[in-house]
């Protein structure tokens, strides 16, 4: 019996570490990789010169208009919806050019097209792209960039080989020089290339290059600025404006035809407005310059202005002379006019509200009013040249027909941006003959091929939730609505269009439509991409079908593939865990433990036996011997359930106003994604509760482990709020909170309302004017709320004001039977960071759920360094103020140092600690019980081993621990990562990133050391004390604290150390187990090799001896200490993937405590994978035998069945002997 009893225990067993084994090595490791265009999107897209890929850019499309980098420019740039502020993200658009695979839409190469760090991680990120054509005269393989430093590059398009770079820069002029406000320009005709830089004293410059068609070289031909051009050419600035600058603004051949044999160059004098707009005051403001580049050589044929007399109007109100006009909307082109070659003008004045045209060669032009144009504009946006001439034509390229103006409609929530055809002769707007009047004709994207129209508009807009409405109002107002495709045939100058049936071979899932670009156009069929409202990007083949008289008749399009580039601009995400049963997530504590029964897990076992007799006894059995089942891909699912690495991933993008559920069990599935309000300034995941209030069950508290999740969106009024199913992405309830103060800190609370509740997840939102709110503000939540405020300890938040530079902390109280609107906020304690002196960098919190295994470290000679464990732990990193460094520099050469201001804060940069301010009485301190004085045990290695190995340099980034119940400031670091400069000995570079971990006791930092060109990893173990060997005994054991308060405990006792890396690191995470047995492994994301590098924690130990090690030290596994931390392939979680600049890696843990599962995102790719920081300890091996296995258990019940009959026999023959 116990032989056939042994045999059933072996097969459950092994079925259950049979499953882990077969996904090992990488197989569900994945890489999910975005074109990285962030915010932006993809505003020029092109195919490469073999047909096999597109390639997309975030830069504008035409790389000569003058841009001006603000923030409303980049959100706004060619959209159709006015895009707010985010709340941090990454929804910088970068400096990547991609390709995706026309057949697959697979990402076929990625490149930074960036040489410098100038400007990356802010808005002015920016870089010019031109892709020629091949009717341009020149290669049309290869695709050329200007980065913002001034770096000029050609590349190749096939496989985005990098071919030859330079620097467009003339002689003498510094990156530094370099005005970052403009973005890079190219302007380009034909072979000609000039790329532009903007400097910040003389305008913009620039270098021309032509190259021949025998030659894929360019050669360098003439440089030259436009503050020369203009002078040259008579041209002054205006005397009613104080500052002109003088900008190159258009390049284009000097006639109609195709034989490239002189270029004019436009510039002129551009001038800023009190509201940032740049303008010109007329265009007497402007210059030409003819240049002759026959034979291959360059000469000047003609240098003039554009002297337009005052007396030339467009309409008796209308004086060219004097008319602003936008600068960033100036296009310059050529027509033909009875044959002859006339120059053309076209721009939008400086109010944006008329569109300018006119001739500079004929001295006529037109002004069509907004109103004209369309009647529901408010405001011009944009205009284009449509050249809807079939791309394989020997025709030129120049006979422009039809211009494309887009402007803004606010009639609805979100400021749209819409767009109408128009003839060039007569200003009138192209309408289907569907629209009687055109009046309504406009479309949200629009694409032209042979006189055919493609356009899109969405008939619905998204509706968000508002604060006028109840839940079920809001929940029943849901309508998405869908892209309205029409077809029509505009003929040669005509205004009424031919309308098209359209037929759609597949639906098109997406919102409206921001961008529509043409990519091939044939006599019957097209191709086109668009990008829509959250990211996506669609191909979209049309195909025309003609009738029997060969006329088009109707269109065709079809959904080629589509990709979401909202991956790339993801910057908050949460693990879900999808094997963990909803039921189980309402329980509390108690019904946790009461749970744990011998009934119930005897329960839990025969359903197990049962589920393993009725799930196929073949299939099970061949899982076990390793050979697979007929239906492996569900047998896999169901072993990842049961392992728990089955988890769902919440993806918040906030720049893209987009949150996603992506299935980590599938290969990044995404298995749904909602649309949330883009004109929200921040928007933010709430799940869980604040604080985990025991660690007694790991993780499997109600909370870590609930599938409701709250989505809130901060508009200027009103806080939207989603609360969701994290798993499918259902809407359980929506609804909005109007607001007078905006929220500055928001506090989740997870509440046990019942299954059948409406929404279980809720938040405290506490304002600017420290009122206090709740959403949603149902019962359930009221009632936690309550019994929260009653226990011991309260709620207490903080606030984190980076302009003032303080962090206040404050304690919520409600009076009894009056709601949340009636609580009161009441001052506990701050730390000032005065702004004059350090400015707030960025603010980290401990991991909440996280699982502490043990309460002390166990030393060599077996005595306990107790943890110093604060779940109300901030690290606030500041940055010292370039003023404030120069002045102490100059202090420490030849000021008086009895000024005691200076004195005093210079100390206090030098010095690890300072205090709060507050009603906490700082040099009130109680003694941890139990704890013996450090300095009467042998702790002298530890804090010497621990010492700063840094210089005395000024220190100028320091690292601040603050308590945010008291307010106090705990310890802080100093670190110097200036560099010597000309005007002082030390200037700022840019900005910092310091990613910050906090786990356990443990701080873990990186920053940029500048002076030592290297990055530097900063450790901080913090300790309450020490127990002695013999401190605890069986007989003898000290009084222990079985609390923790912020306001009586002492300050911790920090031990410190940096380390240096080879490579720069962008992110830093720590592996969490399910109940933090395994050891910890540092995770970090480098930028440089977009590689994912996993550490073993004792390599950042800062007790790490500096001398050899002793041997108790060697019984404890510390090494000698050593700076350089080496880094081998082995340590490359992504192995051969590419990771670019993530930002972010979080973590969560499995239901075997050796796997812990990681995601990395925050760059163009997001990145999962699963590790085992102290290896499969509690799973069989990869290559174990289980045959063998089976094997040995069947022959030791046949041997114990032989023995047992043996021994029968032998005591037969005893008894009858």
């Amino acid at each position: 019996t116990m032989a056939y009893l042994l045999l059933l225990t072996s097969f459950l067993i092994a079925c259950s570490c049979n499953g882990l084994m077969e996904d090992e090595a990488g197989k569900f490791d994945f890489t999910l990789s975005s074109a990285g265009h962030g915010i932006d999107g993809v505003k020029l897209a092109q195919r490469s010169s073999d047909g096999l890929a597109v390639i997309t850019s975030s830069s504008h499309p035409d790389s000569s208009l003058l841009r001006f980098t603000t923030r409303e420019d980049i959100t706004n740039s060619g959209s159709n919806f006015h895009i707010g502020t985010t709340d941090g993200g990454n929804g910088n658009p970068g400096c990547y050019v991609s390709a995706r695979s026309i057949a697959s839409g697979d990402l076929v190469w990625r490149r930074d097209v960036c040489s410098t760090a100038l400007g990356k991680g802010s808005i002015n990120s920016r870089y010019a792209l031109y892709a020629p054509s091949s009717s341009d005269r020149i290669s049309s393989d290869k695709f050329y960039t200007l980065d913002i430093g001034g770096t000029f590059s050609t590349w190749e398009d096939r496989l985005g080989a990098l071919v030859s770079t330079r620097s467009a820069l003339g002689e003498g002029v510094h990156v530094s020089d370099l005005d970052d406000q403009i973005s890079p320009r190219i302007l380009a005709a034909g072979p000609v290339i000039a790329p532009v830089y903007a400097m910040k004293k003389g305008g913009d410059a620039l270098t021309f290059e032509v190259q021949k068609n025998d030659d894929l070289n360019t050669t360098q031909i003439i440089s030259m600025t436009a503050k020369d051009m203009l002078t040259h050419a008579g041209v002054k600035p205006s005397s009613k404006n104080e500052i002109s600058v003088a900008r190159f603004i258009n390049m284009a051949s000097s006639t109609l035809s195709s034989d490239f044999s002189s270029v004019i160059l436009i510039a002129g004098w551009v001038s800023p407005s009190e509201n940032g707009q740049q303008f010109v005051t007329s265009l007497n403001q402007m210059a030409k310059l003819v240049i002759d580049l026959e034979g291959g050589k360059t000469s000047i044929l003609s240098q003039l202005r554009f002297d337009i007399s005052s007396a030339t109007k467009l309409s008796p109100s209308v004086n060219i002379a004097t008319t602003k006009i936008d600068a960033s909307t100036i296009i310059y082109f050529r027509t033909n006019d009875s044959n002859n070659d006339v120059s053309n003008i076209m721009a939008i004045n400086y109010d944006q509200q008329q569109l300018l045209h006119f001739s500079p060669d004929t001295k006529q032009g037109k002004l069509a009013h907004m109103g004209s144009l369309h009647p529901k504009w408010t405001l011009l946006h944009s205009i284009q040249l449509i050249n809807d001439i079939p791309i394989d034509s020997t025709k030129g390229t120049d006979s422009f027909t039809r211009i494309k103006v887009t402007g803004a409609d606010d009639r609805y929530p979100i400021t749209r941006h819409t767009s109408a055809v128009y003839p060039l002769a007569s200003m009138k707007q192209i309408h289907p003959t569907d629209d009687k009047d055109g009046e309504e004709t406009q479309y949200d994207g629009l694409v032209a091929c042979n006189g055919i129209f493609i356009s899109f508009y969405h008939d619905t807009y998204y509706t968000f939730p508002s604060p006028y409405l109840t839940e079920e109002e809001n929940i029943s107002n849901n309508q998405t609505g869908s892209n309205i495709i029409r077809a029509f045939h505009a003929s040669q100058g005509g205004e009424v269009a031919k309308s098209l049936p359209v037929n759609r071979g597949s639906e098109l899932n997406a919102g409206p439509v921001i961008d529509a670009h043409l990519l091939q156009c044939t006599s019957n069929y097209m191709e086109t991409l668009i990008t829509s409202s959250g990211g996506t990007t669609h191909l979209l083949p049309i195909k025309f079908s003609n009738n029997d008289q060969g006329q088009i008749s109707s269109v065709v399009v079809l959904d080629a593939w589509s990709a979401q580039e909202s991956l790339g601009s993801v910057n908050s995400a949460i693990f879900l865990d999808e094997s963990h049963s909803p039921q189980m997530a309402d329980m509390t504590e108690e019904e946790l433990i009461l749970s744990l029964t011998f009934a119930f897990r005897l329960q839990m076992q025969i359903q197990n036996l049962i589920d393993f007799l009725t799930g196929g006894i073949v299939d099970n059995f061949l899982s076990i011997i390793g050979k697979g089942t007929k239906d492996e891909g569900r047998s896999m699912k169901k072993k990842q359930y049961y392992f728990g690495l089955e988890k769902v991933a919440v993806l918040l993008s906030s720049p893209l106003s987009k949150v996603l559920g992506m299935d980590t069990g599938s290969k990044g599935n995404l298995i749904w994604s909602i649309d949330l309000n883009p004109t929200a300034q921040w928007h933010k995941i709430v799940h869980g509760a604040s604080t985990t209030r025991s660690s007694v069950f790991g993780q499997g508290m109600h909370h870590p482990h609930s599938h409701e999740l709250l989505i809130l969106s901060h508009t200027s009024n009103a806080v939207e709020w989603y609360c969701i199913d994290g798993l499918r992405g259902h809407i359980h309830s929506k609804s909005a909170v109007s607001i007078s103060s905006p929220v500055v800190q928001v506090l989740p609370i997870h509440s046990h309302g019942g299954v059948g509740s409406k929404c279980r997840q809720s938040a405290i939102l506490l304002h600017e004017d420290n009122s206090v709110s709740t959403v949603p503000n149902s019962p359930q939540s009221l009632n936690e709320i309550s019994n929260m405020l009653s226990s011991t300890n309260g709620i207490y938040v903080h606030t984190v004001n980076k302009k003032t530079g303080t962090l206040a902390s404050l304690q919520i109280n409600l009076e009894e039977d009056k709601g949340m609107e009636k609580s009161t906020t009441e001052f506990i304690g701050e730390s000032v960071f005065d702004p004059e002196l350090e400015t707030i960098l960025s603010t980290s919190y401990p991991q909440r759920n996280e699982v502490i295994q043990s309460p002390a470290t166990i030393r060599g000679d077996d005595s306990l360094l107790l943890k110093y464990i604060n779940p109300h732990l901030c690290v606030v990193v500041t940055q010292a103020t370039q003023k404030y460094v120069d002045l102490l520099h100059k202090s420490n050469k030849d000021m008086d140092v009895s000024d005691l201001t200076q004195r005093a804060f210079y100390d206090a940069l030098s010095s690890s600690g300072a205090a709060g301010v507050g009603n906490i009485n700082s040099a009130q301190k109680k003694k941890p019980l139990g704890v013996t004085q450090a300095n009467n045990i042998d702790m002298k290695d530890d804090l010497d081993s621990s010492s700063s190995t840094e210089n005395k340099a000024i220190p100028t980034l320091f690292v601040n621990l603050v308590d945010t119940v008291s307010g106090r400031i705990l310890h802080r670091v100093s670190h110097s990562h200036l560099l010597p400069g000309s005007e002082s000995d030390y200037v700022t570079t840019s900005t910092p990133h310091v990613p910050v971990v906090i786990s356990e006791n443990w701080i873990i930092y990186s920053y940029p050391d500048i002076k030592s060109r290297r990055t530097e990893l900063g450790v901080l173990t913090l300790h309450e004390g020490m127990i002695e060997k013999r401190g605890i005994t069986a007989f003898h054991s000290p009084e222990q604290q079985t609390s923790f308060s912020s306001l009586m405990n002492a300050k911790p006792i920090v031990l410190s150390k940096t380390f240096a890396v080879p490579k720069p690191v962008t992110a830093i995470g720590v592996t969490n187990t399910r109940s933090g047995i395994a050891s910890k492994n540092i995770i970090f994301a480098t930028g440089v090799d977009g590689g994912i590098l996993v550490l073993d924690r004792r390599w950042l130990d800062p007790r790490r001896p500096s001398g050899t090690p002793k041997e108790s030290e060697k019984k404890e596994g510390l090494m000698q200490y050593m700076p350089l931390i080496p880094m081998s392939p082995t340590m490359i979680a992504s192995y051969f993937y590419e990771v670019s600049s993530a930002s972010k890696i979080v973590s969560t843990a499995a239901n075997l405590e050796s796997q812990s599962l990681m995601l990395g995102f925050g760059g163009p790719d997001i990145f999962f994978t699963r590790l085992a920081p102290s290896r499969g300890f509690d799973s069989l091996p990869e290559d174990f035998n289980k045959i063998l296995l089976l094997a040995l258990v069947f022959g030791l019940a046949f041997a114990l069945k032989l023995a047992s009959i043996k021994s029968k026999e032998n005591m037969r023959k005893i008894g009858w002997s």
